[in-house]
């Protein structure tokens, strides 16, 4: 089964741009991206889950300085392996410096977020370090 989240693609000089993301609900994970008219690219990513699926489209978005608007895409967000392992990567955790992650703050992957909201991949991978490095022991 599948379903189907439409989303924005921002570049670099904030042209907005429509995109489409089709993804699996169930194993084998993959995701289909595409834009709207004019550029219509189109690609497809298989993978362990599909925010590592996410990561491998956010890749190839990044060399061309877009960045689509979702949660998986957020500075602050990440999976946890339970979420990967039991919802295929579907949802990822908000993170707060200092604080464990609750039920609470878990959204859907692919969620709308705003442009102040998401960054690069290094970026998040940074945040995510900083968030482990600050949980209370």
């Amino acid at each position: 089964m599948k379903k189907q989240a439409i989303l924005k693609l921002v570049s670099y000089q904030n042209q907005v741009e429509i995109c489409s993301l089709t993804f699996s609900t169930t194993p084998p994970w993959n995701l289909e991206y595409q834009t709207s008219l004019p550029s219509k690219e189109s690609y497809f990513f298989e993978d362990t889950d599909l925010f590592q699926c996410l990561l491998s489209l956010r890749k190839v978005l990044e060399v061309e300085n877009k960045y689509i608007l979702c949660n998986g895409a957020r500075r602050d967000a990440h999976p946890s392996s339970m979420t990967r392992q039991m919802a295929g990567g579907s949802k990822v955790y908000l993170l707060k410096i200092g604080q464990h992650a609750r039920i609470e703050d878990m959204v859907q992957t692919f969620g709308e977020a705003t442009i102040e909201q998401v960054s690069s991949i290094s970026e998040q991978e940074d945040y995510y370090e900083k968030w482990l490095k600050s949980l209370p022991r």
